[in-house]
């Protein structure tokens, strides 16, 4: 968000320094709850990671069954063999001829 100071408004500095220090301060809550949620996963390991994740992602499916993985895998397969048919399609001419002439 951009805020615009009038810097011709005497109480100009004040409302500079208001909003340095909101975001000084901003910074430092933000610290300490990353500080927080690391010491809370190294104490309860995996537990904690999706209590975490559940909390701030919003994903409740965390661990996907093995029928959605596989599918993906055969999709992303058959992706990356497409982008290799388009490739080899794409070579210029300058690369089919056999005879280049300097």
């Amino acid at each position: 968000m951009i805020k615009i100071l009038n810097c011709r408004k005497k109480n100009y500095h004040f409302e500079l320094n208001k909003l340095l220090n909101k975001r000084l301060n901003g910074i430092k809550i933000n610290s300490n709850v990353v500080k927080n949620i690391i010491s809370d996963v190294r104490k309860n390991g995996d537990k904690a990671l999706i209590k975490y994740e559940m909390r701030y992602a919003k994903n409740n499916k965390i661990i996907s069954k093995k029928k959605k993985i596989k599918k993906k895998i055969i999709y992303l397969k058959q992706k990356k063999k497409k982008k290799k048919k388009f490739k080899k399609k794409k070579k210029p001419l300058f690369f089919k001829k056999k005879n280049i002439i300097f």
